[in-house]
């Protein structure tokens, strides 16, 4: 495979300048060869390389190797083989300082070869340094080769080869390090806040057109992936910390920390009524309850809704139509709402008496102990059959063992199948029946 080169000195500058203000410490992490080879080729008197070991001294970047080319006969090669102390992730850059004595006017460096290995393997990527893999440090006497190696490695060989009486005849080696090639995601909101148990969407994206996906994970390294994709919806049902990635043929290897903080729900409100309430028409209709540590009770006309018809203790209206109405009580405290409480109003078609239309008489409650459904079979795995009386056509609601409605249908024929409840257990039934009586019981699902 053929190296990848950095189109132009210009980019390179501005890449690494994003790169240092977007990621100041992760993404600058660079990670110096510290060991070395060298050797020479062919038939040379004076050829040498001096002071090898300056080249990987990574505590004075400034001291450097020199590969020596002195008098040869045919083709001549010094060579110095940098090796890394582990293998790059298949996506980093390959940065090598080298130099040449003087000044030069142009480029010295066309004898000089590089070539990645992996091990002992040669990457056979072996590349001419020319003006587009150079960045001038001190004009041409000292520079930096910029290279992008498109397989794994853990070393690199530098080679200055001889080639007439014009050939360079020293070259200078002062570092080889490698660095992560791609651009780290960037995080929209690194620290967010929700309430327990509410959907939350993270988000994070990439500039750098090498990236592929963005990858979610649980853990700072290893872990579990949880998602592909630069908007990540979740269930906050805790606090937790999530991670994110950029990827391309490789990961970038430094995660982003996403914390995402839950606040408690408050407990639901108690209700101040029964779950059932019976009125008649044009009746002034008055729903209570309370909740703990002086939180804000808010009531609805949905399980779900977002916006409140009421905020208070104690809602009081007038029912005008005939029919079931449906009321939601929930309980607000540090920005949460805790699971709401429903209350069923039945309005009857009859009127009261005009003198007898007043908040105390309005409201006629049905006797706390309900007609009892008769079921079979009991338990159930979701068929159900109403015995002793025909239903069909009535509202059936079933509810857990927490109160929250699970269900609820117009009953086709007299019976229902609540088998589309994932969990196994207890389950409560009230059925609403066209007369507008109302019968409850309990049935237990089983798996």
């Amino acid at each position: 495979m053929i190296m990848q080169l950095y189109p132009s000195q210009r980019m390179t500058w501005i890449m690494a300048a994003l790169l240092c203000l977007l990621f100041p410490r992760t993404y600058a992490q660079q990670v110096y060869a510290n060991s070395q080879t060298n050797g020479i080729t062919g038939l040379c008197f004076s050829c040498s390389v001096s002071n090898p070991n300056n080249a990987v001294n990574n505590s004075n970047l400034n001291d450097y190797a020199q590969l020596n080319m002195g008098t040869a006969l045919g083709t001549v090669t010094v060579y110095q083989m940098l090796i890394f102390p582990s293998a790059s992730n298949g996506c980093d850059s390959l940065v090598i300082g080298i130099g040449a004595s003087g000044s030069p006017a142009d480029n010295p460096y066309t004898s000089v070869t590089v070539q990645t290995y992996n091990g002992n393997t040669a990457n056979n990527d072996a590349q001419t340094v020319d003006d587009n893999m150079l960045r001038q440090l001190q004009g041409y006497g000292q520079a930096e080769i910029l290279l992008k190696a498109q397989q794994t490695f853990d070393r690199v060989r530098v080679t200055l080869t001889r080639q007439g009486s014009g050939s360079l005849t020293n070259l200078r080696i002062f570092y080889a390090y490698r660095q992560p090639g791609l651009l780290p995601p960037v995080v929209t909101d690194s620290l967010l806040s929700t309430c327990e148990g509410s959907t939350i969407t993270l988000h994070a994206f990439s500039d750098d057109p090498q990236v592929t996906a963005i990858n979610w994970y649980d853990a700072p390294s290893g872990g579990n992936l949880l998602y592909t994709g630069d908007y990540f919806t979740l269930q906050a049902d805790s606090t937790a910390t999530y991670y994110v990635t950029s990827q391309a043929l490789c990961e970038f290897p430094q995660r982003v920390a996403v914390q995402v903080t839950t606040t408690p729900r408050p407990p639901a409100p108690v209700l101040g009524v029964p779950d059932t309430v019976y009125a008649y028409r044009f009746a002034n209709v008055t729903l209570t309850a309370t909740a703990a540590d002086s939180a804000v009770i808010h009531w609805y006309r949905s399980d779900t809704g977002t916006t409140a018809v009421y905020t208070g203790n104690s809602y009081r209206f007038t029912v005008l139509t005939p029919g079931t109405l449906y009321f939601y009580a929930g309980t607000e405290q540090q920005g949460c709402i805790s699971l709401r409480k429903q209350v069923v109003v039945i309005v009857s078609t009859q009127t009261t008496p005009p003198a007898a239309r007043s908040a105390a008489t309005a409201v006629k409650q049905q006797p706390a102990a309900l007609p009892a459904l008769q079921l079979y079979p009991n338990p159930t795995r979701g068929e159900l059959r109403f015995t002793g009386k025909d239903l069909s056509g009535s509202v059936a609601v079933i509810r857990d063992v927490n109160g929250r409605e699970v269900q609820r249908e117009v009953l086709q024929r007299n019976g229902l199948n609540i088998s589309r409840l994932k969990t196994a257990g207890i389950y409560f039934i009230q059925v609403i029946a066209k007369d507008h009586a109302v019968y409850s019981g309990k049935v237990l699902l089983q798996r």
